[in-house]
């Protein structure tokens, strides 16, 4: 059942706060979201509490500190110093700081809600280190992420649903299928 939880926000959301990061970044118009996520895991660990105040959550959305751009610059300047690319310990930083907004966003959703099944949805579920983190707060007890989560696949999923049509199990490899033959 889809059960409709009423969450006032009038100011930039998650996916808004991470196109934002690969902006900062400068990761380009190319697969942004993708280059950011892989950017990210090149990080060494490292305590990240630093980007804690870089990026906040508001009463309408979520803000960056005045500071994001030059504490990027710096991580920057230091990541080239110790011989990683420029934007790696920045990308892993406020990832990680974007995930616990998540996480507390999601805190406060299972709170209101009471339900154990969560279904993520939207272009910021694409990215795997949302889903994951999402799904490691073990928050709830089963997280679905569709096969595609982003826009095209939430139309056609309210379209079926207002429509009464049940889910049915689809295999994920939906392109095309050639015999040995054909491949050799």
């Amino acid at each position: 059942d889809i059960h409709p939880v009423n969450s006032p926000w009038t100011g930039p959301g998650f996916a808004t706060a991470y196109a934002a990061i690969a902006d900062l970044l400068g990761l380009g118009a190319v697969a942004p979201a993708q280059r950011l996520e892989a950017l990210a895991r090149l990080a060494p660990a490292g305590d990240h509490a630093w980007a804690r105040p870089l990026l906040q959550r508001t009463s309408s959305g979520l803000a960056f500190a005045p500071e994001t751009r030059a504490a990027v610059d710096d991580a920057g300047a230091a990541d080239l110093l110790a011989g990683r690319p420029a934007g790696v310990t920045a990308a892993a930083a406020l990832l990680a700081r974007l995930g616990d907004l998540v996480v507390e966003h999601l805190t406060t959703v299972r709170e209101r809600v009471g339900l154990a099944d969560l279904c993520l949805g939207g272009s910021l579920f694409r990215q795997s280190s949302m889903t994951t983190r999402a799904k490691q707060s073990a928050l709830f007890d089963r997280v679905f992420v569709p096969v595609d989560p982003g826009d095209g696949g939430l139309a056609v999923g309210a379209a079926l649903h207002g429509l009464g049509a049940a889910p049915a199990l689809t295999s994920p490899f939906l392109g095309p299928a050639y015999s040995a033959e054909e491949i050799k």
